[in-house]
Parts: C-alpha cells; structure tokens; sequence
C-alpha cells in the first residue's frame, strides 16, 4: 500500500507532537531536571502549531508562488521558536547524559528528550554539510568552481 503525500505528511507531523505528548504525560517524572519535560512540551506544542498552519491555512512546508505572505511569515515565525525549543533541548540533556539515575529521572523521559534534540541537529548539520560540498550557499557546486578557475 502506498501513501499518499497527505498521509505521508500527516504521519511526519503526528511524530513530530509525540515527544509534547510525552513530555506532558510524564511530567514529574523527572525531578531531577524538570526542564526536560518543559523542553519536550515546547518542541511539541510548537511542531503542533505547525501542522495546524500546514492544514487549515494551507501553508506549504516550502514557500510557492502567490502564496499568502503573512501566513508564511507566522509559519516561519513558528519555526523559530521550535527551533529554539529543540536548542534549549539540547542545552538541557547533553550535558546531563549518564548523570541521572532511574529514580532522578526515567530513562524514558530524558532519553525522548535527548534522541529528539540529537535528530534534529543531525538533520541540520547534513543539511549545512551538503549545501556547503555542492556549493548551494551561491553557485551550483564543483562544475561551477571549476570554471571559475578555467
């Protein structure tokens, strides 16, 4: 069975408001480091928020053609802040890797919070990573480089 791309982007988007969920119903669980759990409501709620634009004001997830401004403007104003939610993440589990026990802290909780901060910053780092090989930041990659030098 093959997915359509409005299935396809509606189970991106329900995976990305699981670690809110998660976040929301295991509060407490974590007492050690209760910024945590704030960390992984945050990325939720922001990534809900998102969807929510996607769908009911039809915002695209790359900006089209007679698309409405503001619209695009609130989305990216949104991933702003989802981006800065998914930092203040890292900020708050990397450091603290190995440092907690079960009881301190459910190895649940802070391992969603740190797997979700570490995929997101994978993804950005392959992303800056390949832009910077093909050259995307102004020209288009080697070929381009090349007949600069020619």
């Amino acid at each position: 069975m093959k997915l359509g791309e409005f299935e396809q982007q509606l189970l991106q988007d329900i995976g990305a408001v699981i670690p809110g969920v998660i976040g929301a119903v295991s509060l407490g669980q974590c007492p050690a480091n209760i910024h945590i759990n704030i960390a992984l409501m945050s990325y939720g709620g922001f990534s809900l928020v998102l969807a929510l634009l996607k769908y009911f004001l039809k915002v695209k997830t790359t900006p089209e053609e007679g698309e409405n401004e503001t619209n695009r403007n609130i989305a990216n104003f949104v991933q702003i802040f989802l981006f800065a939610s998914v930092i203040y993440g890292c900020a708050v589990t990397w450091p603290n890797v190995g440092k907690y026990t079960d009881e301190q802290c459910t190895g649940f909780v802070f391992w969603t919070g740190f797997i979700t901060c570490t995929i997101f910053v994978s993804i950005a780092t392959l992303m800056i990573g390949y832009m910077a090989y093909t050259g995307t930041f102004g020209k288009k990659g080697a070929a381009a480089s090349n007949q600069d030098m020619a």
